[in-house]
């Protein structure tokens, strides 16, 4: 038997362990960076032939991703090895067996033959005919998915028989709420098994480049949030390493005051060299973003802007960046009674709460000039109002399961139970919904208010000899901002570009805000980045509505373009600007939308 060498993603590994397999599963991790594994594989690899199967991964991104997608403490990284059970007989004990490491020279016997006994030490294996027998007894079944349980992981699913069934988060996809991407009253369809409803068959495998392209505005989901970098997710498993330069052009920045995790933040997907990066700072309110793509046959994008999970405490960070309250309670990811983000308590009530908390920066409600008080004050409404929530959910979990264990869904008081705590429900979660989006809300100018703390003024005319001068040196500026140190040898500022002599006026009789928003557009028409900006909408000015009519041109050769500078507002505004045969750019008009000639 040879050892195979592991070439895809971690989360691939993740579902093979998982899996019901035929066979033990021994992975061994080895550091690409230290010389040597000390540990004989194809010696493992020879006596477990018989019940085992051995991979060899290397650390580095795929041992993170398979440490997302398994379970805490079941993962395998550095020189060691571990051992996944397979389709075992009468046994149902799932976990993995201890990690065996393997970083001394002397050792090299000692630990290859501990790793052989851990194989030889797991329980029997079911026999091809058990196997066979177990498949036969799964159905295919259809039905709806009726209610799904507080935390997210659990769902019922409402049998075209009649019958009710469970549906597990961690038999699709771990770390996301079921009611994301299979909520209530979807028609679903899978195997029946002795574990519940099985609907792998209707997941959806995609990368993040099936579903969006360079340029566009995305929604992502905040895994991990440190001072200077955090993790952000397009696609479950999809992590992708977001700097401080990313975010704000601001170095004394801390992450933690812009993102939470567990936070759904809309973001552009970029190319830097040759690796997919997520950008923040230079996304406009008004930029259209891309649907999210859904995770399952027939099911719904899987991330909405401004529905967020319950974030998580991370040990690993330090207390002034982490952005996820500390479970002291029940809920030991700091999820509450909902399971959705948590918001913080005011201090008072905390102890009521039964949970930690984590009060917004008073920097940044300082900043925004907002009511510190009335932030406590509905974040502790919330509070309440979950907990509320709370025991009439667990009333209806129960009802559900009793429909199923005492009269298989046909009991008419049952029925009206059910119908009665439905409908209170709904009205607590409108309540909850309203002062949830009433804290976002508050949170949402406090970071604007931090990144911006001064507001846009317009031109400092008063300092130049000219408003032309002026104007380029807030183009400049605006560039230093917008591009960040690592892209600025690929996106310069030219060193000459012309300014039509209508351009200063109509940049003048704009609003400070929508000045600020026309330098954002003037920064990528002059680097050449407004082509790759989907929202920038580049095209040629022609001289009549078709397609076919010729792009406007002037004696000299120079042709004429148009972009946008705001999308889906009213009298949205467009940059007119020529481009002469020597590559050169002058800035012709700000125009609104309507207008389409010079």
């Amino acid at each position: 038997m040879t050892v195979e060498q592991w070439s895809g993603t971690g989360t691939e590994l993740a579902e093979r362990i998982k899996l019901k397999r035929p066979r033990h599963l021994v992975v061994i991790s080895r550091d690409k960076y230290r010389p040597h594994l000390y540990l004989d594989t194809d010696e493992v690899a020879r006596q477990v032939s018989g019940s085992a199967d051995v991979v060899i991964v290397d650390n580095g991104r795929t041992t993170y991703e398979l440490e997302e997608a398994l379970p805490p403490g079941d993962t395998v990284y550095g020189n060691a090895g571990r051992v996944y059970p397979g389709d075992l007989l009468g046994h149902s004990h799932r976990y993995p067996s201890v990690p065996i490491l393997a970083e001394r020279a002397d050792l090299v016997a000692q630990r290859t033959q501990d790793l052989i006994n851990l194989v030889h030490g797991m329980p029997k294996l079911r026999s091809e005919h058990q196997r066979a027998a177990a498949a036969a007894a799964e159905a295919a079944v259809a039905g709806t998915v009726v209610g799904v349980q507080d935390s997210g992981e659990d769902a019922f699913v409402l049998l075209e028989s009649g019958a009710v069934t469970s549906l597990r988060h961690d038999s699709l996809v771990p770390g996301v709420r079921l009611d994301w991407y299979v909520p209530e009253q979807m028609q679903v369809s899978g195997t029946l098994t002795s574990a519940g409803l099985n609907l792998r068959s209707s997941l959806i495998k995609q990368q993040i480049m099936d579903v969006y392209s360079y340029g566009d505005v995305v929604l992502a989901l905040v895994k991990k949030v440190r001072e200077d970098y955090a993790y952000l997710e397009p696609l479950p498993g999809d992590s992708i390493r977001v700097s401080r330069t990313d975010v704000t052009s601001n170095p004394q920045d801390s992450l933690a005051d812009f993102l939470t995790v567990g936070e759904v933040v809309p973001a552009r997907l970029v190319s830097k060299k040759g690796k997919q990066r997520l950008v923040l700072h230079d996304v406009d309110e008004d930029e259209p973003v891309r649907e999210a793509p859904a995770l399952i046959t027939g099911g719904p994008p899987w991330l909405v802007y401004g529905r967020n999970l319950a974030p998580k405490h991370d040990d690993g960070a330090h207390a002034g960046a982490e952005s996820a309250p500390e479970a002291r309670g029940e809920h030991e990811d700091g999820a509450d009674a909902a399971g959705e983000l948590q918001t913080p308590a005011a201090p008072a009530e905390s102890s009521a709460a039964g949970a930690g908390t984590a009060e917004a920066p008073s920097g940044v409600v300082q900043l925004a000039g907002l009511d510190a008080e009335r932030l406590g004050e509905l974040s502790g409404a919330v509070g309440e109002l979950l907990r509320e929530v709370a025991p009439l959910k667990a009333l209806l979990a129960g009802a559900q399961r009793g429909l199923l264990g005492q009269s298989g869904g046909s009991d008419a008081g049952l029925r009206e139970q059910l119908r009665e705590q439905r409908a209170e429900i709904v009205k607590l979660r409108e309540e909850v919904d309203r002062h949830k989006q009433q804290v976002r809300d508050i949170r949402r100018r406090a970071k604007g208010a931090k990144s911006q703390p001064s507001g846009r003024r317009g031109l400092p005319v008063d300092d130049f000899a000219t408003v032309e001068d002026a104007l380029r040196f807030e183009v400049y500026v605006e560039w230093v901002s917008r591009v960040d140190a690592a892209e600025k040898p690929h996106f310069p500022l030219p060193d000459h570009y012309d300014v039509g002599e209508k351009f200063v006026d109509s940049f003048m009789a704009l609003q400070p805000e929508a000045q600020g928003k026309t330098l954002k557009a003037l920064v990528d028409i002059l680097t050449g980045r407004a082509h790759k900006i989907p929202s920038r909408q580049v095209h040629a000015l022609r001289t009549g509505d078709g397609g076919d009519d010729p792009q406007i041109e002037r004696a000299d050769g120079a042709r004429c373009f148009r972009a946008s500078v705001e999308v889906n507002a009213p009298s949205a505004r467009r940059v007119h600007y020529w481009k002469l045969p020597d590559g050169t750019i002058e800035l012709h008009e700000v125009v609104i939308h309507d207008k389409t000639t010079v």
